[in-house]
């Protein structure tokens, strides 16, 4: 299962490959898909933003971000979720 991090990272980055967890991102919108690397700290995610991403073609176009949170479904709230249960 995927953590609120990564969750929030597949809703704000649609089609591209993520790695890590945390609330830092660096977007490489330099690769052809984009590729996110997720950080639990600021100084990672500049460090990342800073270096190569290690594809042939990497043009550095690589950018910071501090996600927010996606909401989660509970457990609760999927088993009482609306027509749950019905015949």
């Amino acid at each position: 299962m995927d953590s609120v991090w990564q969750q929030t990272a597949k809703k704000k980055f649609p089609g591209a490959q993520i790695f890590g967890d945390g609330p830092f991102a660096m977007h490489a919108r330099c690769c052809q898909a984009g590729t996110v690397w997720l950080c639990w700290f600021h100084a990672e995610v500049k460090q990342a933003q800073a270096t190569n991403c290690g594809h042939a073609f990497c043009r550095m176009q690589h950018r910071a971000y501090l996600l927010k949170p996606a909401a989660q479904v509970t457990a609760f709230q999927a088993a009482h979720a609306v027509g749950y249960g019905r015949d």
